[in-house]
């Protein structure tokens, strides 16, 4: 966009500030006429200054001298000094053209001119009064109006920037100028679509206006127009391809549409023309996203983001990595608290509990109130036993987040998590009372927020607290809430086929577990359910069951013995001898298929190999009481009392099961071992 004047500009309206007044130094001192003529003479010249030093002698022979004031103020304010120079010449501009104004107070370009001086040495606010007082002598000078107009859009007081532009443009339809500052100021007032219309106006004239097409492309990206942004973007930079930041937009354009390979090209090719750190850290956020990860952190490493690359190393499960960047990170800003948070989080994670206790307390020393530090310090405090000091800290958040009125959604998590935990801490201290109006105040919380990361957990929780304290009837309304809430919850309808068979409704258990069984795609609730059929003698169906989960899991223990136990208690030996030898060979040392399958051989008289098998799980656990019984049965029906008898003392002494001593007793009293009855 244009200064308040242009210096092409400012040389043609020398003639008019000047010419009239010009002949009437004839009757002026001759050595101020002489010093004010030679100055012009070498001003036309382009020597501008030797002008500037015969200037300065007239003004200094008549320092009242309105055009020669002029004179100097438009040569300081057109020098080419760089620098401290260049700022020396402007307030110079400024002092001769503040004092030109003192004389002729009612001049208007003059009043410009020094408005721009004004605007050069940076003190916009007398800038902006001096194009006032333009203004209001010269109501209708287009350019006073212009450069009023460009003053408000500068100090982003838009509305009367646009209201001077939609007039100028009235006036004047034409005026390119005044419809892309105006365009530009209906941008920033987020009216797209009408700034929109005022580029393309000008546009149509001026196709290659590198800075118009630029903002145009800005105004269709802010719509999420993002072909046509693109369109404009690639026009700006054919347009000039020298202009790092094109590059950049065009970066940040490709990563809005997930191009990020076009993305990273521009990225680079706009750092190869400017340094910049922004976009370095950009650069590597695009490689992340396309999976650059090494040379993404290379670039974190580089501008010192360390935290970042720790992130990623976390990310990436690379904890040993995460770790020495977030040391680095918190070694170059100590106070870097999402750093420090993060460590002690990985430290956490690796059960090094000491160094995480360590960086939490350390995040507390400097961020007092940190409810989500405290809330992990707490954590580990609970999980060590420490429940008492977990259970101060718990208190601690909840009374800070009760004191916010407009809690965040996280705010909201981090409450619920602290009531849960208090709730099992309340639980482990066996005050089940508060253990239960902690769970249920999360509960009465769902309903006016986003559902709680544990909510099944809480149901379940408070279902066993319910239970425990003898509230059969709540406990299963829980369970049935939360079946409500979530009907294909596996562990909701276990748990519920669990209250029910502790309610001795051993029907309705069942089917639960077939519904559930469906529901689960891993066979532990069929399992569940098998074992609860052959629990009530439904062995048929239970033997079903097991059959299922054996032709998904053809090795899976408890089906191989469940169905053997099954089929040997139908009477179907050879498949349950069969069904055993299978589970004994994938799991040999299996103390209740050794004993089941040996209490099969004892039926079908094949005492030796029950003998063996009744061994070897005596073998593999000596405490194992019931098989010095049936070893003893074994023993004595082979005619090998005494060892039968051994085996029965040992049983004896260590058994409280009455039927089973009375059944050797008869046995020894009466020697009628064909009475005997084999007992799993």
């Amino acid at each position: 966009m244009p200064k308040i004047i242009s210096k092409a500009l400012i040389a043609s309206l020398v003639a008019a500030v000047l010419l009239p007044s010009y002949a009437a130094k004839n009757d002026l001192d001759p050595g101020f006429y002489y010093s004010y003529a030679a100055g012009v003479k070498q001003e036309k010249l382009g020597n501008t200054l030797q002008a500037a030093r015969l200037f300065k002698e007239s003004a200094n022979t008549n320092p009242s001298d309105y055009d020669t004031l002029v004179k100097l103020g438009l040569l300081h304010l057109n020098s080419d000094a760089d620098g401290d120079f260049r700022i020396t010449s402007n307030k110079l501009a400024f002092d001769y053209l503040s004092k030109a104004m003192q004389i002729r107070t009612d001049d208007a370009m003059v009043a410009l001119l020094a408005a721009r001086a004004a605007e050069e040495i940076g003190d916009k606010t007398t800038a902006f009064n001096l194009l006032v007082k333009a203004s209001n002598l010269e109501p209708n000078n287009i350019l006073l109006k212009s450069n009023l107009a460009r003053i408000y859009f500068e100090q982003k007081d838009f509305k009367n920037s646009i209201e001077i532009f939609n007039k100028i443009i009235l006036a004047y339809p034409d005026n390119l100028k005044a419809r892309s500052y105006l365009g530009a100021a209906l941008q920033a007032t987020d009216n797209y679509m009408a700034a929109i219309e005022q580029y393309n106006y000008v546009l149509n004239y001026t196709p290659d206006e590198y800075s118009v097409v630029k903002n145009l492309g800005d105004s269709w990206l802010a719509l999420k127009q993002f072909e046509k942004a693109k369109e404009n973007y690639q026009k700006a930079q054919e347009i000039d391809p020298k202009v790092p930041n094109i590059y950049a937009d065009i970066a940040y354009l490709s990563k809005q549409q997930g191009d990020m390979p076009n993305a990273i090209a521009n990225y680079r090719k706009a750092l190869t023309l400017k340094d910049n750190i922004e976009w370095k850290k950009s650069l590597a956020y695009s490689l992340l996203s396309d999976k650059k990860e090494t040379e993404a952190i290379t670039i974190f490493d580089e501008i010192k983001e360390y935290g970042i690359s720790g992130y990623v190393y976390q990310s990436k499960g690379d904890n040993a990595k995460a770790i020495e960047s977030y040391q680095k990170a918190i070694e170059q800003n100590p106070k870097d608290h999402k750093s420090r948070f993060n460590l002690a989080s990985i430290y956490y994670d690796k059960g090094q509990l000491l160094q995480a206790k360590t960086e939490y307390q350390n995040l507390l020393e400097q961020k007092p109130n940190d409810a989500e530090a405290m809330f992990l310090l707490a954590t580990i405090k609970h999980e060590e036993g420490q429940i008492d000091q977990a259970m101060n800290f718990y208190n601690q958040i909840l009374t800070q987040l009760d004191a916010n009125l407009k809690p965040d959604e996280e705010q909201k998590a981090l409450k619920n998590n602290t009531k849960f935990n208090l709730a099992l801490a309340f639980k482990s201290k066996s005050n089940l009372v508060k253990a239960e109006e902690n769970f249920q105040d999360i509960l009465k919380a769902e309903n006016k927020t986003d559902k709680f990361a544990k909510s099944k957990d809480v149901f379940k929780e408070l279902s066993f607290i319910k239970i425990a304290l003898g509230k059969d009837i709540e406990a299963e309304k829980i369970i049935n809430d939360w079946l409500r809430e979530d009907p294909t919850s596996v562990e909701a309808r276990n748990l519920y086929a669990d209250f029910l068979v502790h309610q001795s409704k051993d029907r309705q258990a069942i089917e639960q577990l077939r519904l559930a069984s469906v529901l689960d795609k891993t066979i532990i609730t069929r399992l569940k359910l098998a074992n609860l059929l052959h629990s009530q003698n439904n062995l048929y169906e239970a033997l079903a069951e097991y059959q299922t989960i054996l032709k998904e899991d053809p090795n899976n223990l408890s089906a191989l013995l469940g169905a053997a136990n099954n089929f040997r208690t139908l009477g179907f030996k050879e498949e349950a001898a069969a069904m055993y030898k299978e589970t004994l060979n994938h799991y040999p040392n299996d103390l209740f298929a050794n004993y089941n399958y040996g209490l099969l051989m004892q039926e079908s008289k094949n005492l030796d190999e029950a003998k063996s098998h009744y061994e070897k799980v005596i073998g593999l656990n000596p405490n194992f009481i019931q098989a010095y019984y049936v070893l003893g049965l074994v023993y004595w029906n082979q005619g090998e009392k005494d060892k039968a008898k051994d085996y029965w003392n040992k049983f004896s002494s260590v058994s409280s099961d009455q039927n089973l001593k009375d059944q050797i007793k008869k046995i020894l009293d009466t020697d009628e071992t064909k009475q005997i009855s084999f007992h799993q």
